[in-house]
């Protein structure tokens, strides 16, 4: 993974925090458990102790596990299965944990 790409992917992720901070307050709680299961499944696949670019790595693979984790995290609530908010915050706030977080 280049720089570069990293760099493309830490954007949408930012984007997706954003994104995240305008959900509707009745619709919260259920973004923020997909966002919650997002993390968790992070910490399965990379451990406690990884770069930005390894995980920048783990989302270009990220779309062949998400849904199947925010449907079951969220199943009434389908906005909340929108990677461009609910992936992309999980892996924003996943990031803050990466070793090299402070030099993005």
């Amino acid at each position: 993974m280049s720089h570069a790409q990293a760099q493309a992917a830490v954007f949408e992720w930012q984007e997706g925090s954003k994104r995240m901070s305008a959900v509707p307050v009745g619709r919260r709680a259920a973004y923020e458990a997909v966002v919650d299961a997002v993390q968790v499944e992070l910490r399965r696949r990379l451990g406690t102790s990884f770069t930005v670019a390894e995980l920048a790595r783990e989302y270009a693979d990220a779309h062949m596990w998400f849904l199947p984790v925010a449907v079951q995290v969220a199943p009434r609530v389908p906005g909340a299965h929108d990677g461009a908010v609910t992936l992309d915050a999980g892996f924003a706030r996943f990031m803050r944990r990466a070793m090299d977080a402070s030099l993005w």
